[in-house]
Parts: structure tokens; C-alpha cells; sequence
């Protein structure tokens, strides 16, 4: 009886995996590497999806630092700092091999970021404050691996184009622009087909 009910499961658990890459099939994505995103794939067709994404983070810390702003004067400080991310993605995905166990995808994804910080020292009478944002383009290559019969894990890789915009305000105004290609887009994440 125990094999009997080990081999269904077994049976139940290798149900063919491209039937949730079928058209119209909705999966739930947790990318937890390198920034954790939540978003969905939707199947467009058998071979074609779109992969919408958002991101949110907050960063909060604090610091006590002693300084010497001249020689023989020593300044005790405390610092606090809090920063807010958010990143918006999409992606256009293209299924170039499929078996019943792995799937390898090649797409584009482009995104959007926005982020704000402050910092407060103590003992200073004015805030710093960053703003910026982020837009994002690239070109990927992925693998996806079936864990059980809706549950997958997929990882990729890839390379494009970033570009960055921070102001910088405190006695003085700046900003600076960053523009970098590269690998731009590489992490694991899980999805889970309905």
C-alpha cells in the first residue's frame, strides 16, 4: 500500500510542467535575489509572456561617531538615516526550449526606480536629503526548473544598459549622473502557476 501511495505521488508531482506555460496561465513570481521583487508572468501565447514587477524597500539606521574637525577638538555625533526604494519592472519573455523539467527563456526587461533618502545628524541644524531614479534596459537568458507540479525555480542573466540620476541636497545642491552597460539584470526567483 505505501508503494501504491508513493508512486502516485510521484505520478501526482511529474505531472508534465509545460501544461502551466500554456497559454493564458497566470504564475506569481518571488525574485528574492539580488533585489526581492514580487510580480506575475502572464502567457500571452504558448511561446510568449509578460512579466510585470514591483519592488519595495526600506533601509533605517543609526550611528555614533566621533569626529575631529580640527585639530585637538573632538565632536561626539549621532546620526540617523532612513531610505525608501521602489522599483518597477516588465518583461517580454520568449520560451526557446521547453521540456517536462526545464524550460530555457531568453526576453527583455526594462524598469524604473525611484529613491529617497535622509539622513539627520544630531547635533546639525539641517537634513541631508538624496533623491534620484534609475531606468533600466536589457537583454536576458534564463533557465527555469520545475520543483513540484506548480511550483518553479528559475535563474538568469543579463546584459544592458543603466542609467542613474542623484541630487544631492545639503549646503550645497549637486547631482550626478551614472550611466553604466553591463551585466545588469542576474538572480533566482520562484513562480507559481495557477
Amino acid at each position: 500500500m505505501k508503494r501504491i501511495i508513493a508512486v502516485l505521488i510521484a505520478l501526482f508531482l511529474m505531472t508534465s510542467f509545460s501544461l502551466a506555460l500554456e497559454k493564458g496561465k497566470f504564475g506569481l513570481n518571488l525574485r528574492v535575489d539580488p533585489a526581492p521583487r514580487i510580480g506575475f508572468t502572464y502567457h500571452i501565447s504558448d511561446n510568449f509572456a509578460l512579466r510585470p514587477s514591483v519592488g519595495f524597500s526600506l533601509n533605517s539606521t543609526e550611528a555614533e561617531a566621533d569626529f575631529e574637525p580640527q585639530p585637538g577638538i573632538l565632536l561626539e555625533g549621532q546620526r540617523e538615516g532612513n531610505s525608501t526604494n521602489i522599483a518597477f519592472g516588465l518583461g517580454l519573455l520568449f520560451y526557446v526550449h521547453r521540456t517536462d523539467e526545464i524550460t530555457i527563456y531568453t526576453g527583455i526587461n526594462m524598469g524604473y526606480g525611484i529613491l529617497n533618502s535622509k539622513i539627520t545628524f544630531v547635533n546639525r541644524e539641517r537634513d541631508i536629503e538624496d533623491t534620484g531614479h534609475s531606468i533600466r534596459a536589457n537583454a536576458l537568458l534564463g533557465l527555469q526548473g520545475r520543483l513540484l507540479k506548480n511550483l518553479g525555480i528559475f535563474g538568469e542573466i543579463g546584459f544592458g544598459y543603466n542609467s542613474s540620476e542623484l541630487t544631492h541636497e545639503n549646503r550645497t545642491d549637486a547631482s550626478l549622473k551614472q550611466n553604466q552597460w553591463g551585466l545588469t539584470n542576474s538572480g533566482i526567483g520562484l513562480v507559481f502557476y495557477f
